[in-house]
């Protein structure tokens, strides 16, 4: 997989294609009929995203979903994609070769990349999500802005995405990765009213309104 999508929907798929091998699905309600219609309808391979938290009642909403392939972004994820194709999601913090296998990655992990890795090159990540009710943007100290999402299952989570999208793009090239792993374009933070006049040339700019992560801070 060189080019992977993560979008909320089939009308955010339509705008972001992107020549991709293969989309990521991140519902924001998950039900058996609403999964089964996006991998019915979507013309490339799906893989379910995971909640980053799921309880009782919503794993058992999860595990009854049939679907081929997972990305798992907590432990309780293995059991319902076993026997599957799994990609191990940003969730699970991977900045290490502790775990194998087809792994979601920022620029700035530890790691030896393998073919099979993917790295995290465009997107507002889930830096935080709640189990408890949260308001729709939250400020921090320094007056940036985050957007919070409700993610429903049997139970309702909130997930808070990162002010400023992450762009690595520019920096592939540098970084002697562009070819060699998969590359995700993560879509799901944005509404399709944003995505309808997108510019996509802007992401090869550096000057474009992004962050790199950690990749300059180093993780520890």
């Amino acid at each position: 997989m060189k080019h992977i999508i993560a979008v909320n929907s089939l009308e955010q798929l339509q705008f972001v294609s992107l020549g991709a091998d293969c989309v990521i699905y991140s519902p924001f309600e998950y039900t058996i009929a609403d999964v089964q219609n996006f991998i019915k309808r979507c013309p490339l391979p799906v893989y379910l995203n995971l909640p980053n938290i799921a309880r009782s009642k919503d794993i058992d909403i999860l595990s009854v979903i049939d679907a081929d392939n997972y990305v798992v972004n907590n432990p309780y994820g293995f059991e319902i994609a076993k026997g599957k194709n799994i990609i191990l999601g940003t969730g699970l913090n991977l900045v290490n070769n502790g775990w194998q296998g087809c792994r979601i990655l920022g620029l700035e992990s530890k790691v030896f990349f393998e073919p099979t890795d993917i790295v995290y090159a465009f997107g507002r990540p889930i830096v935080m999500s709640f189990c408890h009710h949260a308001p729709k943007s939250l400020t921090d100290d320094h007056g940036a802005k985050f957007v919070v999402k409700q993610t429903k299952i049997a139970n309702s989570y909130y997930n808070m995405y990162n002010n400023l999208p992450i762009n690595v793009l520019p920096l592939l090239k540098q970084k002697k990765v562009l070819g060699k792993v998969g590359l995700l374009y993560d879509f799901c933070s944005y509404y399709v009213s944003e995505l309808k006049k997108w510019d996509y040339s802007k992401l090869l700019d550096s000057s474009y309104p992004s962050t790199r992560g950690h990749l300059y801070r180093g993780v520890e």
